[in-house]
């Protein structure tokens, strides 16, 4: 028996055709493994980038509390210097008002009365005061200084006044 030998003849636009989608098929599969391996692989990334972001809003959060409370601080200190800047002005101006009712011989009850925020003011202040002051050897409240006026003698005391001259006259007591 004779073997029979078929032939098929295929075309080349239907080899093509039937490769073409084959080839296509196996794209689509291969594009759609990658967009999934590309999803996953995105979908990772977007998570790690909200978990990053959120540490670093609550890292921002933190830090503005911390320097809101430095700032506080700040302020806090920068008071504290101004109250002790006043408080060392305010004793160097009474220890000036010191030394100025010293060099015045101002009586001490009226320090209260010299004020001011330098020497030359508390000075000014100094030497008002005690232009208006009563001088230490004043007998009356008019604070002018008088004349000492002599008592009177008795009658007795002019006698021997009176006596002293005449003796001295006459040489015999010494002149004084």
């Amino acid at each position: 028996m004779a073997e029979q030998t078929t032939t098929e003849t295929v075309e080349p636009d239907q080899t093509d055709a039937a490769t073409a989608e084959a080839t296509e098929g196996q794209d689509q599969e291969q594009s759609s493994e990658v967009l999934d391996e590309n999803r996953e692989g995105l979908k990772a990334a977007l998570k790690k980038a909200n978990k990053d972001a959120e540490r670093n809003r609550r890292l921002h959060r933190e830090t503005e509390t911390q320097k809101k409370t430095v700032d506080e601080e700040n302020v806090s200190l920068k008071e504290q210097i101004a109250e002790r800047d006043a408080r060392i002005a305010a004793q160097d101006a009474r220890m000036i008002a010191f030394e100025m009712v010293v060099t015045y011989n101002l009586p001490p009850d009226l320090i209260h009365l010299l004020s001011g925020t330098d020497r030359e003011e508390i000075e000014k202040n100094a030497k008002a005061l005690k232009a208006h002051l009563k001088p230490a050897n004043a007998t009356d409240f008019d604070s002018g200084p008088r004349d000492v006026v002599e008592k009177p003698l008795s009658v007795e005391e002019q006698h021997q006044a009176r006596l002293v001259e005449l003796l001295r006259a006459k040489g015999k007591l010494p002149p004084t």
